[in-house]
């Protein structure tokens, strides 16, 4: 999978403009930007990859970094069939729709439509 090693630059410069509340990042890999976006207890973040291997290094990522689970939870799972409780009030997409074949991509725009909150949500690409 990608991974630069650390968090996207783009998402740090972000942070100050973005809602507090429910996070999502999909196609997560090892969970930097996970991470980050919790910003300490400012925001619940579920990053989402459908590699075991990325799941696996994002909790050991997270527990190195000393970051409660219950602050940032890291699931496998496919991102077009995820169905949550909630809606989220920020999607952080630096890499995912970029990785997905093109004609996965109004299928994305609509799964995006369907997780993020009406009105007030913000989908950061």
């Amino acid at each position: 999978f990608f991974d630069t090693g650390t968090f996207s630059p783009p998402l740090k410069n972000a942070l100050k403009d973005l809602p507090q509340g429910r996070a999502l990042v999909p196609g997560c890999g090892r969970g930097y930007d996970a991470l980050l976006l919790s910003e300490g207890k400012k925001r619940y973040v579920v990053g989402m990859d459908i590699s075991e291997t990325a799941i696996k290094e994002a909790q050991a990522e997270r527990r190195e970094m000393k970051v409660d689970a219950k602050q940032v939870e890291f699931i496998l799972g496919d991102f077009f069939k995820y169905e949550p409780d909630q809606s989220f009030d920020v999607i952080f997409d630096y890499t995912f729709l970029c990785a997905i074949p093109p004609p996965l991509r109004e299928s994305w725009a609509k799964q995006m439509a369907s997780l993020i909150t009406p009105e007030t949500g913000r989908l950061v690409t």
